[in-house]
């Protein structure tokens, strides 16, 4: 049989290659549903559900003006199922309507990705080979850091699924520059602008990578005015997608009511976008400056620079470490050889970074660098092929294989993952918190246990009072704001050094406190 398999898939390589990803995408069906089923509402997931319920209702995109309306789309199936209006944007989802609301949407985001996923895969293959596309569609379906959010509704995936798009339509460009191509990657890039903001930033890298390949290259007059005109008729498309999913409202307003661009800005401007779109836009701008928590130290704004390059080499398996380090050798060795096409991922991804290291103020979980991830991982995947040497290309595809494993492994807690340079899900918490290891995800699983082992727990214990079972979280032994870390700083210690705590994952601590816990010489 296996003789038999192996001349078919010979003689028959196009269908044996589809049949691999019909697999590889029905096997993380059922993976990422299992873990969409055993996950609880995320923090931000009930803000994006309600926002897309008023925005179908209403047609009012201002109930969350700092996440555009995109992502909507997503909620159609929870409109049609009746989803109830809230209250107010951050209500909570706890009605039988708004459960199956969030899982209905949580679906619906999951086929999104999966369908993006085969595309990926597709294109990957296209540009290096039909074993580098498979990789690609197995790194990007079961590496853990990304996709452990492929059923979460909100806008970090979203964006970074049309971030790719982006590039890859511009890429094509710039090998075979059409209208239809230009119009596509205009469309794609106005949509990726709806999906979020820092699709801004992104954006603007595509277009100074279009650029810098471009001039790469040999021109004539007659090439650089067929450019401009495809790059003027790319720009009104993005226009008119981001005016369209706007339902083009509020267009050429003056930004004389808003608070930055107002100052940057003169009040006689016109622009051709739509009034919501700006204000969020506006808002975001304002309000770039979170309270960040890195390594046992907490500050007012996100300033900690080591923040996001650790958090890259600590969240992914290092296996997946270890293929991008392959990449990078292999990208040194044959750097000459290199198109200057490929640009068009490079310039952005580097800038991206860079903002995001150097200039953010929201440091607070590795999926603001998501849009980074397509480009990686693709990365990942053509390291597969780009070696000559027999060793090489087994050692990738060893450590291909070996991150596939670590993501099914770590089903269904994918989204706590952490690698052991940072002690792994259980030590996380010393160097991060808030999205990158708890996003509220595990509220269900942790109440299961509980009802399991017949244990009573305290999940907010007060200094100097709680006795008995406390359950505590990340978020919760380090807090959102500076005054929380130091109220919380006695919670973290009894963690660190009390003799017998229980870690249950994804990210929970259980201890137990005696009654006498208090009265104690020591703890007096």
């Amino acid at each position: 049989m296996t003789a038999r398999c192996r001349a078919w898939r010979k003689a028959h390589p196009a269908r044996a290659r589809f049949a691999a990803e019909m697999a590889l995408v029905a096997l993380a069906l059922l993976v990422h549903a299992f873990t969409l089923l055993r996950s609880s509402q995320t923090y931000d997931e009930r803000g994006h559900l309600n926002a897309s319920v008023v925005y179908w209702k209403h047609g009012d995109a201002l109930l969350d003006p700092n996440n555009p309306p995109l992502r909507s789309v997503l909620a159609l199936p929870a409109m049609v199922r009746g989803m109830p209006e809230p209250l107010y944007a951050d209500a909570f989802l706890t009605t039988p309507e708004q459960q199956v609301g969030l899982y209905l949407t949580r679906f619906s985001m999951l086929g999104l990705f999966l369908a993006w996923a085969w595309v990926f895969g597709r294109l990957t293959g296209r540009w290096f080979g039909g074993g580098a596309g498979l990789c690609a569609l197995a790194l990007v379906l079961f590496a853990p850091t990304f996709s452990s959010h492929s059923f979460v509704f909100a806008t970090d995936v979203l964006v970074s699924m049309l971030a790719f798009l982006v590039c890859a339509a511009a890429f094509e460009w710039t090998r075979r520059p059409s209208v239809p191509l230009a119009i596509g990657a205009g469309a794609l890039a106005g949509l990726a602008l709806t999906a979020k903001f820092s699709a801004l930033l992104w954006c603007a890298g595509v277009v100074a990578g279009v650029v810098a390949a471009r001039l790469a290259v040999a021109r004539t007059e007659r090439r650089i005015a067929r450019d401009g005109v495809h790059f003027a008729v790319g720009m009104v498309a993005a226009l008119v997608a981001v005016g369209a999913v706007y339902r083009f409202d509020g267009l050429f307003r003056s930004p004389a009511s808003l608070e930055l661009l107002a100052l940057r800005l003169p009040s006689w401007m016109r622009l051709p976008l739509p009034g919501a779109w700006l204000t969020g836009l506006d808002n975001l701008l304002v309000s770039n400056d979170r309270p960040a928590y890195f390594h046992g130290t907490m500050n007012g704004s996100g300033t900690f620079l080591p923040y996001f390059p650790l958090l890259l080499a600590m969240k992914p398996p290092l296996a997946l470490i270890g293929l991008w380090l392959l990449g990078l050798s292999a990208l040194v060795s044959r750097f000459r050889r290199i198109r200057p096409e490929w640009l068009v991922f490079a310039v952005p991804a580097v800038l991206y970074f860079v903002w995001a290291v150097a200039f953010s103020r929201i440091q607070i979980g590795v999926r603001h660098l998501f849009p980074l991830f397509p480009v990686l991982l693709m990365g990942a995947a053509a390291t597969t092929t780009a070696w000559k040497t027999g060793a090489a290309r087994i050692a990738s595809a060893v450590l291909a294989v070996v991150t596939v494993v670590a993501g099914l492994a770590a089903v269904p807690h994918q989204m706590a993952s952490f690698n052991v340079l940072a002690g792994g899900p259980e030590n996380a918490w010393r160097w991060y918190s808030d999205s990158s290891l708890d996003w509220g995800q595990g509220w269900d699983h942790i109440a299961r246990w509980l009802d399991r082992e017949g244990i009573e727990a305290t999940f907010e214990p007060v200094e100097g009072e709680t006795t008995g079972w406390i359950a505590v979280n990340p978020n919760t032994m380090i807090g959102f704001t500076p005054g929380a870390f130091a109220r919380n700083a006695w919670l973290r210690e009894l963690v660190a050094e009390h003799e017998d705590v229980r870690f249950v994952a994804p990210h929970w601590h259980v201890l137990h406190l005696p009654e006498d816990h208090w009265t104690t010489g020591a703890n007096r």
